[in-house]
């Protein structure tokens, strides 16, 4: 039968090259290709997602100036076919995550369509509204997508993420040691379409007083460090104690070469939280107090750090400037928007005609656009998918890591990014899963449920 199948298509793939239908071959050809997408086991499709959304996060192309990645694309045809399996049959087995986690998850969708509407009547621009409602509509759907698989998968996915940033560091250590040289591949490290060139990349605020930021297949050496300081923690996961003293020590590195400054400090606040959260991996903040003396000696890392480093690279004045817009000409409407945003694409009106355009911090800028009540949606999500899975160690490792990517959210714009934002949610859903682990606990005031581990 299904030699019969591959003949009859063949065959009429053959008359279609012969008879020059081009263009439906190329419709043919991408209903074959969307046929046999689909037919991939669901579970192979989550992992194959999982792995490039954190490896290859910049895979695509542009296609009207709007970044179409990889990543992306699986995750949309992921989320369709699960959400289609959960209707129509019981084979795969998801589980629905318990708590407030699911109903916020509802209430986030709701507001984002209000956002993204008030943003239409605002007159924003229209791939602005596309490139944050991508961001900031569909990440935590993919958090709650994660939140729902059963423990085998999810265990798969958490080896998966860990693969991940393994091969990132190494792919930072292969880009230190060619200067950034021919590492940079068009439609795989970098979107097509966009800059592939070495310069090209370079002068994308990758190139710093002291050097230039290793970016690996992240393209920016914020977005680089903002993942970093999500996933380093989970190189406590690593079973051999020598193994995981060299990956720790391999992250590390790979953060300084970022010479992002907001990473070194999200990274180093993700192990101190997870000193705090786990007694058994204290070992790790406290190896990087007892070094932080000696990056004294390292004329790359004082020379960064004194750059700038008082007005966070001109972020503390963009604070202001927030001020100035949110506090001008305080009319009724204005006084609505600090609790219900500008709507995506939108923001305040600037003294002098404008509105305020230019925020690096993606925690400012979802204020603008979403108000106090988007905020408080958005950390009440991570809260409370998070806090109860500080009763056992895997929960307190991405919790930990979690803590050092918000504190990168205050300084930078990741949150804007897809898929690098679904990353963020990608870490939240996993805490949730793990709270079906069964591991062993952690220790720390996270959860009554903690207890010691030796």
């Amino acid at each position: 039968m299904a030699g019969a199948l591959a003949l009859v298509l063949g065959a009429g793939l053959g008359w279609m090259v012969i008879s020059g239908h081009s263009k439906d071959l190329l419709a043919v050809a991408g209903l074959l290709a969307l046929v046999a997408i689909l037919s991939v086991p669901l579970g192979v499709m989550t992992q194959a997602f999982v792995f490039v959304s954190q490896a290859f996060p910049k895979a695509g192309k542009f296609v009207h100036g709007i970044p179409l990645d990889l990543g992306v694309v699986l995750s949309l045809v992921v989320l369709a076919k699960w959400g289609l399996t959960a209707l129509v049959s019981q084979k795969y087995a998801h589980v629905r995550p318990r708590g407030a986690y699911p109903a916020l998850v509802l209430v986030w969708l709701v507001w984002m369509a209000y956002e993204l509407l008030a943003g239409v009547l605002h007159g924003a621009h229209f791939t602005i509204m596309v490139v944050e409602g991508s961001a900031l509509g569909s990440a935590p759907l993919v958090g709650y997508w994660i939140a729902s698989l059963p423990e085998a998968l999810a265990r798969r996915v958490l080896g998966i993420s860990r693969g991940a940033l393994l091969f990132i560091v190494g792919f930072v250590f292969i880009q230190a040691l060619l200067h950034g040289q021919h590492t940079a591949i068009s439609g795989l490290t970098v979107e097509a379409g966009g800059a592939t060139g070495y310069q090209a990349i370079y002068g994308r605020n990758n190139a710093t007083n002291v050097g230039l930021k290793m970016v690996a297949t992240y393209q920016n050496g914020n977005l680089l460090g903002a993942y970093l300081a999500l996933a380093a923690p989970l190189v406590m996961l690593i079973q051999d104690a020598r193994w995981r003293v060299g990956a720790f020590g391999a992250v590390l590195l790979a953060t300084i070469l970022t010479l992002s400054r907001g990473a070194w400090f999200s990274v180093a606040l993700s192990f101190l939280v997870l000193a705090v959260l786990s007694r058994k991996d204290r070992w790790a903040a406290y190896t990087l107090l007892a070094a932080a003396p000696l990056l004294e000696l390292s004329s790359l890392v004082m020379g960064r750090l004194g750059h700038s480093f008082t007005t966070l690279s001109g972020r503390t004045a963009q604070y202001h400037v927030l001020w100035i817009a949110l506090t001008h000409d305080l009319t009724i409407g204005k006084f609505l928007g600090w609790f219900v945003g500008w709507g995506l694409g939108g923001g305040p009106s600037m003294p002098g005609g404008g509105q305020l355009t230019n925020l690096d911090s993606s925690l400012a800028w979802l204020y603008v656009c979403s108000g106090l009540v988007g905020v408080a949606l958005y950390v009440a999500m991570v809260w409370t998918a998070v806090r109860p899975a500080l009763g056992n160690r895997v929960g307190c490792i991405l919790a930990a890591g979690m803590c050092g990517a918000l504190l990168f959210q205050m300084i930078d714009g990741q949150l804007f990014y897809v898929p690098t934002a679904w990353n963020f949610w990608l870490f939240v859903g996993l805490a949730v899963a793990s709270t079906r682990f069964g591991a062993e606990q952690c220790t720390g005031p996270g959860s009554r449920r903690c207890a010691s581990v030796r």
